[in-house]
């Protein structure tokens, strides 16, 4: 996704840039990533998701891993299931959902636009 978004930069916009005698940190800060925002953010943002959706993997290749040290707050909730700690599983689901709620919000602020990006 991000490869197919800085191929969309305009080549125009670095021309102009050269030209003006822009650094190439000039360049990434103020051409690159601002036309590229939206699709990092969403990259981020499924990443995130689909991150917490793999505790299976996870857990079915390490089980934790050597003293707990490949887990992710999702395949400890499996570890906690597993060892018949429902009460503390379920706590630890619902932090997981508050987090991606609350990251969701970040990311729908963060995406907003106002009339004049349109």
């Amino acid at each position: 996704m991000i490869t197919a978004a800085l191929r969309g930069v305009s080549e125009d916009l670095y021309e102009a840039a050269d030209v003006d005698g822009a650094s190439p940190y000039q360049k990434f800060t103020n051409i690159t990533v601002p036309c590229i925002r939206s699709v990092l953010l969403l990259t981020v943002l499924l990443r995130v998701i689909w991150i917490f959706n793999f505790p299976d993997l996870i857990y079915s290749m390490t089980q934790g891993g050597p003293a707990g040290s490949s887990n992710i707050i999702t395949s400890y909730m499996m570890q906690l299931v597993q060892s018949l700690d429902y009460g503390l599983a379920s706590a630890v689901g619902v932090l997981c959902i508050l987090f991606l709620i609350v990251f969701a919000a970040i990311y729908l602020v963060a995406t907003k636009y106002t009339d004049e990006e349109a």
